[in-house]
């Protein structure tokens, strides 16, 4: 079976970089869906004793994290708002944030 691969390897090679344009070019027809695009500038206040590389590190994880949570409550909001007809949405709506999340 080995020897086979290696035999048509070329043929192999050349299929399958056909294939992957050909499904980056497809990708490109179907528009974006569920993305969007925020900045949001934090300043720390100046604490005695903490160096500026520590206060912005520090203004960096507090970024992240509420980009992480801003883009799960957006998530959330653009599945409620589809119109896929086999999805319940009763079920979702009827749940605080904390608990959509963990489920």
């Amino acid at each position: 079976m080995v020897h086979l691969l290696l035999k048509h390897s070329r043929l192999v090679f050349f299929w399958g970089v056909i294939f992957a344009v050909l499904a980056f070019a497809v990708s490109f027809l179907f528009p974006r869906y569920y993305s969007a695009e925020s900045q949001v500038l934090i300043i720390s206040r100046g604490l005695g004793g903490i160096d500026p590389y520590t206060q912005s590190k520090a203004a960096e994880r507090i970024g992240e994290n509420l980009a992480a949570v801003m883009s799960t409550a957006d998530f959330y909001g653009k599945v409620l708002e589809s119109q896929s007809d086999n999805f319940d949405r009763a079920r979702w709506t009827s749940m605080n944030e904390r608990a959509r999340r963990k489920a």
